[in-house]
């Protein structure tokens, strides 16, 4: 009887996998729990295939977290707890958060014309542009990333263009023998795309705007309770790290499929069966905040795990995970985890939200007070995140400009 359930089992999971364009580990443990489980005798092969493949992720319940005090050091310690261990947890409620409107933006943004967004792409792939860290970067041919994203910072609340952007419209522009100083390049104003519909224009903007305050919002209360959870006082991170000129990243993110043309994915970009569009990584930075929209794709490889885990998307939760830097401050009382993502046959969309230092930031000693071994002599954030980030396709060939 067994055999003929786990045949039948395969059978409806990829049909309900299809239909509903769901990765198909995700829907299996949602159909074994409702329907299946029952008449299985030995559930054993089962069993194993859920524990090991999928898993749910401890939830950070922000309105819990500011209802009281107890609910704060309550929220505090499951952060704590997933942090030391996985390194990832899911974020729900968190104030004013729309995922519906975050994707209704996001796909307008990458379904305007191709004329259009070139307006706003970064220099490093159309020179005649004034932009060199915030914009669009596109899709890069061949390895295993395969993506295009808007990237934006900081807001002025200056009336926006009607223009294609300048650098004196973008950057404070002190320079030195004709070159900025890296400074400026990293805060940077961000462009925006200019389409015959105004009114569509400032939505966009101002949504992008609304959506950065709420991320950055839920961030800044996340590092209080890991401060907290640590053993300083709340506001330790606001202090040693950030302030008005943060130079955390809003991140459109649009992953066309390529398994329509599986012969047009190179070699290095599979993984047996599995399409890869961004490899394997731990962030660099401090804290990620992401939304997926209810898109399977983003796999985990917790710290002991030899596979890959799928992590089940959720509409209204975001997901969280702490940065290698963060871990290197914290002493590794924090863990930073391992992560990929998978091409899942359709476009798949996400919103990120690195939280980063201000430029100035002071990444000398870790929060104990210890030499900060892992940046070697760029002991500011501004130095460090730059000598870093050349290692990536989308920043290897910019001009930093002078330390200042």
């Amino acid at each position: 009887m067994d055999t003929f359930l786990k045949s039948f089992f395969i059978v409806a999971l990829s049909c309900i996998a299809f239909q509903n364009r769901v990765h198909i580990k995700e829907i299996s443990v949602q159909l074994y729990e409702k329907h299946l489980k029952s008449f299985f005798k030995d559930p054993t092969w089962f069993n194993k295939l859920r524990e090991e493949d999928i898993f749910e992720l401890a939830k950070i319940n922000l309105t819990r977290a500011e209802e009281n005090e107890e609910g704060f050091q309550e929220v505090s310690k499951i952060l704590h707890d997933a942090f030391k261990g996985v390194g990832f947890a899911y974020v729900v409620e968190l104030k004013d958060f729309n995922p519906d409107e975050l994707f209704y933006w996001t796909k307008w943004f990458f379904n305007l014309s191709p004329d259009v967004k070139k307006t706003v792409t970064k220099s490093t792939w159309q020179p005649d542009n004034a932009n060199t860290y915030r914009g669009l970067y596109p899709s890069i041919p061949g390895g295993h990333s395969h993506k295009e994203a808007l990237e934006t910072g900081l807001f002025d609340m200056e009336e926006p263009l009607r223009r294609k952007a300048t650098l004196e419209d973008l950057v404070n522009t002190t320079k030195k023998d004709g070159k900025l100083y890296r400074r400026n390049i990293l805060e940077e104003k961000n462009p925006w795309p200019i389409t015959e519909d105004q009114k569509m224009d400032d939505g966009f903007r101002l949504f992008m705007q609304k959506n950065y305050k709420i991320y950055e919002n839920g961030c800044l209360i996340i590092m209080r309770m890991l401060a907290n959870a640590l053993g300083f006082e709340r506001n330790f991170f606001d202090g040693l790290l950030f302030g008005p000129k943060h130079l955390s990243t809003h991140r459109l993110i649009h992953y066309p499929s390529r398994l329509g043309n599986p012969a047009s994915i190179p070699k290095e970009a599979w993984d047996g069966d599995q399409a890869i569009v961004t490899g394997e990584h731990f962030d660099s930075g401090i804290l990620t905040i992401l939304a997926t929209f209810e898109n399977a794709g983003l796999q985990i490889k917790p710290n002991g795990y030899s596979k890959w885990i799928d992590v089940p998307a959720r509409k209204d939760h975001l997901v969280i995970n702490i940065g290698n830097l963060l871990a290197d401050m914290v002493e590794n009382r924090l863990v930073a985890t391992n992560h990929r993502v998978i091409d899942i046959g359709i476009s798949r969309y996400s919103v990120p939200f690195f939280l980063e230092p201000r430029y100035d930031g002071d990444l000398s000693k870790t929060i104990f007070g210890n030499k900060l071994e892992s940046v070697g002599e760029f002991t500011t954030y501004g130095q460090y995140m730059t000598n870093r980030t050349r290692m990536f396709a989308e920043y290897a060939s910019i001009d930093w400009g002078y330390i200042d």
